[in-house]
This record gives structure tokens, sequence and C-alpha cells, in this order.
């Protein structure tokens, strides 16, 4: 028809599309983004530090200022044999030390910082400017090394100071384990929590153990089976004090008066005692103790050479000069 506009046959699709494909292309190249920062590249580390004219090095120290300056070098020579000990492995999975690290290496080009290296408990290696993970170290003795000859020996004591650690840990957990009562057992279910459903633990214990000071006796011997300190250790032993807490101080005292006891008994009717839940609940409770065991449970603590049992013990039962100590026979 004369004067009749023709009808606009355009979509918006076309736009569509092009908005598609740009926001697509960011966001691919955005995951490749992500994919090299996420994921570690160990050739990068070597490059990183290839680049570098001049590193410091920085430690966590107890005195002002807590993060201080322990080293600093433009060697070349230094340089290079930083980049032979610092080799790393892609790990498995992402992990991420929810520490600072210590010490830490701040590389530079003139003076362009170009990033910070830290390590984490000799065994892991951090540097946020080329990924997000950690980087297993496979070689720890390498970079000690490298620390050792340039008069930086705490990296070294410190990682031996962590795995006698861990060391002692495991054991004592196996200790802990393996005195457990054998009602109680398995006894690895508790071992993650840090407060255990204690009327799922009474009717097993009370029916393996009839009698009552046999009970308390076997609870004392486990609470006495960790060798660390008093006032901090792990949640999941708190198990074997919050079932002797449930008990009467006469039923207590009935127990730990035996003479037979083992030297896992005395340390946890000690421990138990001299705790800081008992002092602050049961503070009373102490004067029912007889003189006798008293003085036997602070000689116990005293001979152990540890002050914080020591001292537990002594604000529970008294200085060596206030309690009759037991007479040898």
């Amino acid at each position: 028809m004369a004067g009749h506009n023709a009808p606009n046959t355009s979509t918006p699709w076309p736009w569509l599309k092009k908005a598609l494909i740009f926001f697509g292309s960011i966001f691919i190249l955005f995951g490749l983004w992500f994919a090299q920062h996420f994921w570690v590249i160990p050739s990068n580390l070597g490059r990183l530090i290839g680049v570098a004219t001049r590193l410091e090095v920085y430690a966590d120290t107890d005195k002002p200022p807590y993060n201080a300056r322990i080293y600093a070098s433009a060697s070349q020579r230094d340089l290079d044999e930083l980049r032979a000990a610092l080799t790393v492995e892609r790990p498995r999975e992402f992990r991420h030390c929810m520490c600072d690290g210590d010490p830490r290496i701040r590389l530079y080009l003139g003076p362009v910082p170009l990033g910070e290296i830290s390590i984490q408990h000799g065994l892991d290696v951090r540097c946020q400017t080329l990924w997000l993970s950690d980087a297993p170290l496979p070689d720890p003795e390498l970079l000690f090394r490298w620390f050792d000859a340039r008069g930086m020996t705490a990296p070294r004591k410190d990682f031996v100071r962590d795995r006698e650690n861990d060391r002692k840990w495991k054991l004592n957990r196996e200790n802990w384990i393996a005195a457990a009562p054998m009602a109680l057992r398995p006894i690895d279910r508790l071992l993650g929590q840090s407060e255990a459903d204690m009327s799922a633990l009474r009717g097993p214990l009370a029916e393996s153990l009839p009698d009552r000071d046999e009970r308390i006796l076997a609870l004392f011997g486990w609470f006495g089976s960790s060798f660390g300190s008093w006032q901090s250790y792990p949640a999941y032993q708190s198990t074997a004090s919050a079932l002797l807490m449930e008990y009467p101080i006469e039923a207590l005292a009935s127990a730990a008066e035996k003479q037979d006891l083992t030297k896992a008994q005395t340390e946890g009717a000690a421990r138990l005692f001299s705790g800081h839940a008992f002092y602050m609940e049961r503070r009373k409770d102490l004067l029912l103790l007889s003189p006798k065991m008293r003085g036997r449970l602070l000689k116990y603590a005293l001979s152990t050479g540890q002050s914080d049992k020591s001292q537990l013990a002594q604000r529970a039962f008294g200085s060596p000069a206030k309690v009759t100590l037991p007479v040898q026979q």
C-alpha cells in the first residue's frame, strides 16, 4: 500500500550473540588466569628468582620489631644458590596453611618488589605472586643449608623442634588409646571430639567394672597416661576428667587412698585434683582430702620436674612447708 512503511524484521539476537561472545571470552580468559595462579607451576618460582637482583629475609621475633629483617643481599651467588635450593613440586590438591610462614624472603628487581616467598614449617613454600596454593618442598635440607651458610640457623632448629613435637604428640595419642578402659574401646571414636556423650560411656564402664573403686582407678590410670602438660593438652583427654568429675569427693578419695597405685594412677589423681576445672568448681572438696594424700600427690608432682605440674599441685595441696609429707618407711 502506497505510503505504508514495511515491517521491521530485525531482531535483537545478533546483539545477544555478540554479548555472549564477549562475556564468554572474558570468562575463558579469567579461567586461564585463575588456573595459572591457582595451580602451582614449579618452574615459575625459579624464573622469578632468576629475575631478582636483591633479596631480603624477614623472620618473626619475640620483641619489636616483630617482623625483623635478618638478612639482605644483592649477591648473584646468593640468588643463584637460593634458586637451586628452592625447588618445589606441584601439590596433588589445593593446600593452604593458616600460618603466615617463617621466615619470609622478599625479592626485588632494583627498587621494585617482585614478590614474597614464605616457608611453611619447613615443608611447604608459598608465593602468592605466582599461585594461591602452597607448594610442597621435596628436599627441605637444601633450603636449610642455604640458611645455615648465611648464619640463619633458626629455620632448621624450628623444623627439628616441630618434628619432635609431632613425634611426642603421636606417642601421647598412642599411650592414650592403649590406656583407655576396655569397655570404652574402640576409643578412636572419641579422639575427634572435644566433648563426648557421657551417657553413652557410663553404662559400659559400670558394667565392665562394677566395683566403684576399680572404676575410678581405671579412669585415674587413663587420665594419667599422658606425659604432657596438665594445663594445655588435646581436648579429647577431657573425656576421662569429665567422667571422674561425676564422682563425689568421698569416692575419689577412697580410691586415691589405696597404697598400691600405679604411676599412671597417681599421675591421674594428682592431675585431676590439681587441674583447673576441679580447682574452680570443687575447690572446697580439696579440704576433705587427708593430709597424707595431699602430701603424697604433692610429692609426686614435684618429682616430675615440670614447672606447671608443681605450680598447680602447690596451689591445690599447699606448699611443701605447709603439707606434712608421708614418712618413708
